[in-house]
């Protein structure tokens, strides 16, 4: 293999398997590398031959980037080990930076083909044509034509070294291993190297000085790292915005003119049963004023209490309440994207657990709002909920029964008018009733609100809607529910989220932004639970749907090939894996065909054996004479130094025999490494320059 001692190349290998735990495919290559430095079994590889398998490691190359993309998630699940700490780094870290570290993990096994085939041919080092395309038609050209360097010789084995030890070096395992393994494999690399006019004992001394230094910078530089992680997420911070507030809800009650959603895809839904939960809720309040919800008391930001949720044996599971508290009935499986990878979840009422999640934290508030944080930019996640609320604070006498001062009186004489005390004190259901019977009868969904008549400048946008108008959108409908069954005695709440309505077949349903929805949440003492309530009328659907833009179908099959343009980004496409089996299964047979196809023979030092060799890489040249004189005369060609240097250096001490000198180099080279050879006439004048050159010698 060249220029390395035995047995580092399948140590290196080895230790690149252990850290990113591929030792069942490191084992077999190392082993197939290292019994070539005692395999007498060699093949014949021509430059072509090594041009076409570079060509294969170069598709091979390309698969590697579609697999680091497409397939990211089950590569690092699969070799990323069962410890928190490695799961965490795993699942946690940027898109991109887990790309590039997949890929430069499997650099290994891509070029493998290529350095097998040089461990097991006659040649340790190969010609930059294999490697330049330039440099390849070059070869091609008339002999004119072409430039007069010639190819320079590439030793493969250092550059395979130096990439198993960076590919080894982009996992985190971190620990003494890691470090020691990389002192010894580095130190047994440039043991063969160091200067002769250093002791060994001083060499030792030096490397291991070297060493120290590197760890103490190792160690700055995680420092360094740990304190700009801190500032930026602090920065970020600040201007990470969503849609939804949890601490405050502003409504379009009162708003004059149309209200305008669009048809824009939020959510993508597959329900495991027959069907899906019917909202999604992302966050409730329990105080209304004029036209916000919000989250009442008197430090709202302490009401919410935001405590961290429990993961599961890795960053992806999430156990939203204790196991066995509640049986499960159902799971669902949302999709959407998130604007910074933070945001509150949109989940079915008495969520108890969520799985497939990998995110950097999870967190519950009293109001039954859970909010991810450190998560990609497309999360798809399943959610299991129970029959009953789980996560949210039980009912608060005061401010789950408050109602506001201005909208008081029209409450309490809608409330009385429909005798919803009475009937809450029967059973609380009978109430709820009336108040869903009372809206599906005598009001219609509208999206469009008129300016209230000037005769009653005193009325509030929700008094005009009980009393005047009785048209409105859903904020409408649940204000007014929440309100009129606090006048019944019943605790209620204010929910927003959205309705899972639009099926797309095989239990896929489509949640668009003008699926954005508010209901009324009720406290149930028999259950001691919060269940949704709302009283929208069912037409709004329909009307929503009516008012869809002509373009949707178009703008939906934008949408749909973009959320699989970042399914594949997130490593949850199946299709990439597909193909990247295929592409390895081709180029399989492209290298066995390769290895078929190419003469084989036995390394022996017999003569025709070397005799064979020789001929075959040009060894025969006359150049050889004269390199043999120049050396007598004291003009030695260092181990390192290639003839075309050498020459270049010698060139000031041969006279008036300089002059023919580069034009012999030019054949010479030709006749060692060009895939074409020379005609038989540039043979004879490689033969007859030689000749005429050492004529003068031996005079």
């Amino acid at each position: 293999m060249g220029a390395i001692p035995k047995g580092l190349l399948g140590a290196v290998i080895l230790f690149w398997g252990y850290q990113t735990r591929l030792l069942p495919l490191a084992i077999p290559l190392a082993l197939l590398l290292e019994v070539a430095n005692f395999s007498r079994i060699r093949w014949d590889f021509t430059t072509s031959d090594f041009q076409r398998l570079w060509n294969g490691c170069l598709v091979l190359l390309l698969s590697a980037v579609v697999f680091s993309v497409g397939y990211s998630r089950t590569l690092l699940e699969a070799s990323a080990g069962s410890t928190p700490a490695d799961r965490t780094w795993n699942e946690t870290m940027p898109l991109a930076t887990r790309w590039a570290l997949l890929f430069f993990q499997w650099q290994p096994l891509v070029f493998a083909p290529f350095v097998l085939a040089v461990a097991y041919g006659r040649q340790a080092s190969i010609p930059s044509t294999v490697f330049a395309w330039l440099t390849r038609r070059q070869t091609r050209l008339p002999a004119a034509s072409r430039l007069p360097e010639p190819p320079r010789q590439i030793a493969v084995a250092p550059l395979y070294f130096a990439l198993v030890l960076v590919a080894a070096s982009t996992t985190n395992r971190r620990g003494w291993v890691f470090f020691s393994g990389i002192v010894v494999l580095t130190a047994w690399a440039l043991w063969s190297l160091r200067s002769q006019r250093l002791s060994r004992p001083a060499w030792i001394a030096v490397f291991g000085l070297a060493t120290l230094l590197g760890f103490g910078g190792h160690l700055g530089l995680n420092a360094l790292q740990r304190m700009l992680v801190g500032l930026e997420a602090n920065w970020l911070q600040r201007f990470a915005q969503s849609r939804v507030d949890a601490l405050e809800s502003r409504t379009s009650i009162g708003s004059i003119g149309r209200l305008k959603l669009s048809g824009k895809i939020v959510l993508r839904v597959n329900a495991t049963n027959d069907m899906p939960p019917d909202l999604l809720r992302e966050a409730s309040y329990d105080t209304f004023n004029y036209s916000s919800w919000t989250v009442g008391g008197s430090n709202r930001k302490a009401s919410l209490d935001w405590k961290p949720v429990s993961a599961e044996q890795s960053m992806s599971a999430w156990r939203v309440v204790p196991e066995g508290s509640v049986s499960e009935r159902a799971n669902v499986r949302i999709a959407r994207f998130l604007r910074g990878g933070s945001g509150l979840l949109p989940l079915p009422l008495g969520t108890t657990r969520i799985e497939n999640l990998p995110a950097g934290m999870l967190s519950k508030n009293n109001f039954g709002g859970i909010q991810v944080k450190d998560a990609s930019s497309l999360i798809s996640f399943n959610a299991y909920y129970a029959l009953q609320s789980t996560s949210d604070r039980a009912a608060d006498d005061d401010r789950d029964l408050a109602i506001p001062a201005n909208e008081r009186a029209i409450i309490e004489q809608l409330a009385a008018q429909l005798r919803l005390a009475e009937k809450a004190q029967e059973q609380p259901k009978e109430a709820m009733r009336a108040v869903y019977s009372y809206f599906r009868n005598r009001f219609r969904y509208t999206t469009y609100q008129e300016a209230a008549p000037s005769k009653l400048p005193e009325m509030t946008p929700l008094g005009n809607f009980l009393t005047v108008t009785r048209a409105g959108h859903c904020e409408y409908f649940a204000t007014a529910t929440t309100l009129l069954l606090r006048a019944a005695g019943l605790k209620t709440r204010y929910a927003v989220g959205y309705s899972v309505q639009e099926s797309a077949g095989n239990g896929n349903y489509l949640v668009r932004e003008r699926h954005a929805h508010a209901w009324c949440m009720v406290w149930l003492k028999d259950s001691q639970s919060w269940t949704d309530f709302d009283t929208t009328p069912p037409s709004w659907n329909q009307l929503e749907a009516d008012n869809a833009s002509s373009w949707e179908p178009m703008t939906d099959f934008g949408s749909r090939l973009w959320f699989e343009y970042a399914q594949w980004k997130a490593g949850r496409s199946e299709l990439s894996k597909y193909a990247v089996y295929g592409l390895s299964g081709l180029f399989g047979v492209f290298v066995l065909r390769v290895f078929s196809k190419t003469k084989r023979g036995i390394k022996d030092r017999s003569t025709k054996a070397a005799h064979l060799r020789v001929q075959r890489l040009g060894e025969d040249s006359e150049f050889f004479l004269i390199e043999k004189l120049l050396q007598r005369r004291g003009l030695v060609r260092s181990r390192d130094e290639t003839a075309q240097a050498w020459i270049e250096r010698i060139l000031p001490h041969l006279g008036s025999q300089a002059q023919s000198l580069p034009s012999i180099l030019r054949l010479h080279y030709r006749l060692r490494f060009d895939p074409n050879g020379l005609t038989e006439s540039e043979r004879r004048a490689l033969k007859e320059q030689v000749e005429a050159w050492l004529k003068p010698t031996r005079m």
